[in-house]
């Protein structure tokens, strides 16, 4: 993954996945890095969110845990409903 990021610096969906992978590890530094980069770099970027957001909870940094968390839910509502959206058009509900 490090990689991934080395070369494409600016590929969101990477950072969040590299942050995620070293959250799961313990690395909280660098995984604090790599997430605050994904989000910042694509502020829709569900995954980043919702793990920064537990990051954050577990650094003891409520507020900001607070506002990622409910970024994340309001991300995971629109992603919801845009499914079911699409849903609709490819089975329409019957007449």
């Amino acid at each position: 993954m490090r990689r991934v990021v080395n070369a494409r610096p600016d590929h969101a969906a990477a950072h969040s996945a590299l942050g995620a992978a070293l959250r799961d590890q313990g690395n909280d530094a660098e995984a604090r890095i790599a997430l605050e980069r994904a989000v910042a770099l694509d502020a829709n970027d569900l995954r980043a969110h919702y793990q920064l957001g537990l990051l954050y909870g577990k650094l003891g940094e409520k507020e900001s845990a607070r506002r990622m968390l409910e970024r994340a839910e309001i991300l995971r509502s629109e992603q919801r409903n845009r499914e079911t959206v699409l849903f609709k058009l490819v089975e329409p509900p019957p007449e």
